[in-house]
């Protein structure tokens, strides 16, 4: 498989051509593309979660689950020059 198909490879060599504010603007517009990305992964991972936990039998497992793991590891005192 080529590392870049020829359309990739003529969109990088017309971004290699651009000025600096022209390559600052490049990057910027495909960091925002993947901060939308991240952005969607996250609300799909809210949506499931909300989705799960909007089931009372699976959220009474979750707390029950959680109840067991906590008493099994007690937590340390609070060091109060920590904070």
């Amino acid at each position: 498989m080529p590392l870049a198909t020829e359309s990739e490879t003529t969109l990088l060599e017309a971004v290699r051509a651009l000025p600096p504010e022209g390559l600052r603007a490049v990057l910027s517009y495909a960091m925002f593309l993947r901060q939308q990305e991240e952005a969607r992964r996250l609300e799909a991972d809210e949506a499931e979660w909300d989705r799960h936990f909007s089931q009372p039998d699976k959220l009474a497992r979750f707390a029950e689950w959680s109840r067991q793991s906590l008493a099994r590891c007690p937590a340390e005192p609070l060091d109060n020059s920590r904070l």
